[in-house]
């Protein structure tokens, strides 16, 4: 609709991918659970309200990304991240690094 007021170039298709996305099944979930009990989106609701994080439970702080300033809970965001690794042709860099490194700390229990 805000397209169609500001009279942008609108594409109405459907992604290609968006049959296969996760979010189709979580929404297709909900509907049935609607559909079985209709105060169950409420319920859910108040249940995340009433949710709460133990004290003893570590939360990363958060912080603003080095490269572009955006909430981070890292250094550089993993789009900065991604960026960064393709600009120095490691393209996986922003993803895999992490996983790198805890299989560099597996491998040396295992050698202990």
């Amino acid at each position: 609709m805000y397209a169609y007021f500001k009279k942008l170039d609108y594409f109405s298709t459907e992604c290609i991918y968006s049959p296969d996305a996760y979010r189709g099944h979580a929404r297709v979930f909900l509907k049935d659970l609607e559909a079985a009990r209709p105060s169950a989106i409420i319920d859910i609701i108040h249940s995340g309200e009433a949710f709460e994080v133990a004290e003893d439970v570590k939360v990363k702080d958060q912080q603003t990304c080095q490269r572009c300033g955006y909430i981070s809970s890292n250094e550089l965001c993993k789009a900065c991240a991604l960026l960064e690794g393709l600009e120095r042709g490691i393209a996986g860099m922003g993803i895999v690094r992490f996983r790198t490194r805890y299989r560099e700390a597996f491998m040396q229990l295992i050698i202990l």
